[in-house]
């Protein structure tokens, strides 16, 4: 008897700590899926190259960036390679300003993109094309990573990550919390409030940053290329 009201007991504290976990990643989840038409103003057209796709993504969130810091005093890097992990990493815009720094990757892409954010990879389906492709949300999480590793006098809440899409792509699956839409940048850059940073610390971010970012030439550009086939093979 003892041992059955033992299996009992055992049961119900395995469903309610079941109950709980699935209650805790529902808090975690982003809000009711966001779907979003290609046809939307303020998409970046696609290039013919994925290369030139990504400057004219990257030149498109750079502008919204630009015009921010004219307004507010913001310091803004673009480009930024950096040596972290026994390798190298690219960061496309690094925003430094008194109410937090935020490290942005770019993506520009059209089709449609389904996407998890634990997926190790995404998918883009373009007519009858699929590829896949690093899910950007781990990529920038590395970013995330080597920029507060040079910021360590800055607390790890103060610098944030976040994805935007400035292409034409739509989210056939929920899109995934840190990922925005170039439309959406300017509203979300208006309530960046991670915490207060002085004038000072600021400049030192900014020089921390400098000081460490690898010279931007085709040797730099060669080296990284080669650590991202590496790590991740040649696509």
């Amino acid at each position: 008897m003892n041992s059955i009201l033992l299996l009992i007991s055992l049961f119900l504290v395995i469903v309610a700590f079941v109950r709980a976990v699935s209650k805790h990643r529902a808090r975690k989840s982003s809000s009711p899926p966001r779907k979003k038409s290609p046809e939307r103003a303020g998409r970046v057209p696609s290039g013919s190259t994925p290369k030139e796709r990504g400057r004219q993504g990257e030149a498109a969130v750079n502008s919204i960036l630009k015009d921010y810091c004219r307004r507010t005093g913001g310091q803004l890097l673009d480009n930024v390679i950096l040596n972290f992990a026994g390798g190298t990493t690219q960061i496309d815009h690094i925003l430094l300003t008194t109410t937090g720094v935020l490290v942005i990757e770019t993506k520009n892409y059209s089709g449609w993109i389904f996407a998890g954010t634990e997926d190790a990879e995404w998918t883009q389906v373009a007519g009858k094309a699929k590829y896949m492709f690093q899910n950007p949300l781990r990529q920038n999480y590395k970013h995330w990573l080597a920029v507060q590793d040079l910021l360590t006098f800055l607390p790890q809440e103060f610098i944030q990550d976040v994805v935007v899409f400035a292409g034409t792509a739509e989210f056939k699956t929920s899109i995934p919390e840190g990922v925005l839409f170039l439309e959406e940048l300017e509203e979300f850059l208006e309530r960046v409030n991670f915490g207060r940073i002085s004038a000072s610390s600021l400049s030192r971010a900014v020089a921390h940053l400098e000081s460490a970012r690898l010279e931007q030439n085709e040797e730099t550009d060669r080296n990284h290329i080669e650590f991202l086939e590496k790590t991740f093979g040649r696509r």
